[in-house]
């Protein structure tokens, strides 16, 4: 992206005019994305300062001279002289120029970085939110083919006729707890893993029987090593948690 030039125009006659660059961005801007360049313009600012102090002392020196007692043009400035003072003007004015158009090209490249951030931004954001759509998406078709009712949900899919009565009870006792137990079923019977099946059927009846918590955390270790799926379904996994969890009523 090429820089928008913000300049104040300074005029020197009717013949002659410059355009003096004003940086645009924040000085923490320029520190993070143009590291190099902020050390290369100091470099050119201090040349030209350096030469410009020169030639202006030079001259205020000569002055004072020439106006002094007992000194002539003649023997106050010498060629040397000049010709020292025409070098250090030439080279302040030319490292002042090459600094101007340096802060240009630093505003240039601090936009092309904003720029990429704010696209690689986008993007990121982008993808989030299709990675929310396909997990959103997910769940819905794990809930759709769990194996047990799904709470609240109002259809009714296949129910495994051995754990179907446990789950009954879950359900009456605590709808959250068993629409959590029934997305898991989902995921596990969407998994088509046979013993992840069976260490799921084990668990439902630890659940609505004794729910010892020490055989309920091995259960469940065992299901989620099974079905790595689970893992996308944290709400779901929260409120089952406490089931397992030392010190969890």
């Amino acid at each position: 992206m090429a820089p928008v030039a913000c300049c104040i125009q300074v005029d020197f006659g009717s013949s002659m005019s410059y355009n003096y660059y004003i940086p645009r961005h924040t000085e923490g801007e320029y520190q993070r994305y143009t590291p190099n360049e902020n050390r290369r313009l100091e470099t050119v600012r201090k040349v030209a300062s350096f030469f410009g102090i020169g030639w202006i002392g030079g001259l205020a020196l000569l002055i004072g001279l020439t106006y002094a007692a007992g000194f002539t043009p003649d023997d106050v400035i010498p060629p040397w002289v000049v010709w020292s003072l025409g070098f250090s003007f030439a080279l302040s004015l030319i490292g002042f120029v090459a600094w101007q158009v340096m802060l240009a090209g630093r505003d240039g490249a601090v936009d092309d970085a904003l720029v990429k951030e704010r696209d690689a931004l986008n993007t990121q954001v982008a993808k989030m939110q299709n990675d929310i759509k396909s997990v959103a998406a997910k769940i819905k078709d794990i809930k759709a083919t769990g194996n047990v009712v799904m709470a609240g949900a109002g259809s009714t899919v296949n129910v495994n006729s051995v754990i179907s009565n446990s789950f009954n009870a879950i359900k009456h006792d605590d709808p959250a707890l068993a629409e959590a137990l029934a997305t898991i079923a989902g995921a596990v019977e969407q998994s088509g893993n046979k013993e992840a099946g069976q260490a799921w059927e084990s668990f439902m009846k630890q659940v609505a029987g004794e729910r010892d918590k020490t055989i309920l955390s091995a259960l469940w270790d065992k299901v989620v090593k099974l079905v790595p799926d689970i893992a996308s379904l944290a709400e779901s996994a929260a409120k089952i948690a406490p089931l397992f969890i030392a010190g969890s009523s």
